[in-house]
């Protein structure tokens, strides 16, 4: 493992890159841009802690980013559902960084779940969705990260998406 493709040594130009991936996630949560630093710090800790940290490229830095930072913001919505912290209690905050989400909570937690069952179904279709609507990539980003065609990417994100709307509005 050479130190160039270690995750815990990125660059300028990859801190810029996550920084504006977590700018384009936080806006479609509408809130606060100035808490993006603190979002690519908390994946970052993530990434560092992943046990399969070599062979990163630019590209796929920004795929870990994008998954990691999905997961931090589930985790800051269970933690505001939880009920042994005192669910619908507003929290003292410790942290400044702690994300508001303009998807309710509930919605959020449904929507990781929903995205479980499709990787136990299909891992492909599961990282394109994740890619483009947590990653903000576009169709030829994700094909990159990839290493498939922009053709494929669009049929597995429309695929996707109709599944997912499906079993998010299944009783």
């Amino acid at each position: 493992m050479t130190p160039a493709n270690d995750i815990t040594k990125i660059n300028r130009a990859q801190y810029a890159a996550m920084r504006q991936l977590a700018a384009t996630l936080l806006r479609r949560y509408r809130t606060s841009p100035s808490r993006k630093t603190s979002l690519v710090h908390w994946a970052y800790l993530r990434m560092a802690q992943s046990p399969n940290r070599a062979g990163r490229t630019d590209r796929r830095l920004l795929a870990l980013a994008a998954q990691a930072m999905r997961c931090v913001l589930v985790d800051q919505a269970r933690n505001r559902m939880a009920r042994k912290r005192g669910f619908g209690a507003q929290p003292f905050p410790l942290f400044e960084w702690e994300i508001p989400a303009a998807m309710p909570d509930e919605a959020l937690v449904e929507l990781n779940e929903s995205m479980r069952r499709l990787t136990a179904i299909d891992q492909r279709k599961a990282r394109v969705v994740e890619l483009r609507y947590f990653g903000g990539l576009s169709v030829e980003e994700v094909a990159g990260v990839l290493d498939i065609s922009t053709a494929t990417v669009k049929r597995e994100w429309g695929t996707a998406r109709a599944w997912l709307f499906g079993d998010l509005t299944r009783e």
